[in-house]
């Protein structure tokens, strides 16, 4: 390789590096960030974060026992599932402050409800479960709050 190749493919890979940076910090602030972004409900966005977060893993677990034959979770993947859903919306709905937040916050706590209650029968064998309702709990109180 000669030196005007050698600078320029450089060049072009330190760009590419710039641009991953720049796009890595635009997605940590917009999902990490959220306080500091002034959102009206940063608190529940952050707990909704959580709870899909581990809902996902949980789900991911569930799916992999049923792949076995393992139907012993089928319902726990099904509330989990709906769980994740939900929180998705109200996530969005709550990062808008939209008019629909305080009425989609109830439903979604009901969902978070059942959902601890599915994960709960599970969580001294799986910690999937267990962590995923501990989120559910978490984002209920967060619920609770924006549906009043």
């Amino acid at each position: 390789m000669d030196r005007r190749n050698f600078i320029t493919a450089t060049g072009a890979v330190a760009g590419t590096l710039l641009l991953v940076r720049e796009g890595e910090a635009v997605y940590h602030e917009h999902y990490h960030g959220i306080a500091k972004s002034g959102a009206a409900h940063d608190s529940l966005v952050r707990a909704i974060a959580e709870c899909i977060g581990r809902g996902e893993v949980c789900l991911a677990h569930c799916i992999e026992l049923l792949a076995t034959g393992d139907t012993m979770l089928a319902d726990c993947a099904r509330r989990v599932n709906e769980m994740i859903a939900l929180c998705g919306a109200l996530q969005t709905i709550a990062a808008q402050d939209a008019p629909s937040l305080h009425a989609l916050a109830r439903v979604t706590d009901e969902v978070c409800r059942t959902c601890e209650e599915e994960c709960r029968k599970h969580e001294d064998h799986h910690t999937q479960c267990r962590d995923c309702a501990e989120a559910c709990a978490a984002c209920r109180r967060e619920c609770a709050a924006a549906a009043s």
